[in-house]
């Protein structure tokens, strides 16, 4: 995964913070340091990047060039085919939800990148018990299949305007066998998975054994923002949050925004319609 230092630059250069451009675009502070560390992004989300900081789609994000060879390459065969697969962008235009409904009663929607759409329907369809960890906007998520009632995957054209979104606080959400989750409070551990000791940090080890099954444990932990530690009995868990926020990095190069130029979302309609 490598850093976007181009897109970093042409947002320091235009004046803007990571919170800055992430309201102009319609998301989170977290996701904007998520892209800029390497982190796979919507093809939309890119396009609207590229149209608030009034810079070359290609120039912050040389990845889409691949995918226009690719879509080119379609063309030229006479073949159809899904989105192109490139490494770091999701070229796959649709904002895709799933909604769960749980034994509980808990009714919850995510919004999922393409690659966990293909993913989930894999774990539907086949044997698998346990659950599946997943990355969806604000959260990294994990679901028990054993508690679930009802999965409904359905998808939406994308955004023609950026979305106002809620400030985020670092936390765990769990919901056991209630329609009320139980949040914990948590010290932002950062974006590096490892500590000092080359030690996986709590959360990640959290996240790691429940996507591994959890295998032979009936209990998984982690510490809460008091430095205490928290014991969660894993078959009892339906579903459970960790908040993009609690990985967060304190973004030490931010500017002072001078300025917030206005998004042109020209741009960003009259590219995605090319992309279909």
């Amino acid at each position: 995964m490598k850093k976007r230092e181009r897109l970093r630059r042409a947002r320091t250069a235009a004046g803007l913070s990571q919170a800055g451009l992430a309201r102009l675009v319609g998301t989170s502070q977290q996701q904007i340091q998520r892209i800029e560390a390497g982190n796979t992004i919507r093809l939309d989300l890119a396009m609207r990047i590229a149209a608030a900081l009034k810079v070359d789609l290609g120039a912050v994000f040389p990845e889409v060039r691949e995918i226009e060879e690719q879509r080119q390459r379609q063309r030229n065969s006479d073949r159809t085919s899904d989105a192109p697969i490139v490494e770091g962008v999701d070229a796959d235009i649709r904002i895709w939800t799933l909604r769960l409904r749980l034994r509980s009663g808990v009714e919850r929607d995510f919004v999922l990148p393409s690659a966990d759409v293909s993913r989930f329907g894999s774990y539907m369809t086949g044997e698998t018990r346990g659950g599946m960890i997943f990355d969806s906007e604000d959260a990294e998520v994990y679901v028990n299949f054993d508690h679930v009632l009802f999965a409904h995957l359905m998808w939406d054209p994308p955004h023609d305007e950026p979305r106002p979104v809620e400030p985020q606080e670092a936390g765990v959400t769990v919901w056991f066998h209630s329609q009320e989750p139980t949040t914990f409070e948590v010290t932002p551990e950062g974006s590096d998975p490892y500590d000092d000791q080359g030690e996986a940090t709590t959360l990640r080890s959290l996240l790691t054994d429940l996507d591994m099954g959890a295998e032979g444990q009936t209990f998984i932990s982690f510490l809460d923002g008091d430095g205490e530690r928290v014991y969660l009995r894993v078959a009892e868990i339906e579903l459970l949050e960790v908040s993009h926020a609690s990985f967060a990095d304190i973004a030490e190069d931010d500017p002072p925004e001078s300025h917030e130029p206005s998004p042109t979302m020209r741009s960003d309609s009259s590219e995605a319609a090319s992309w279909n």
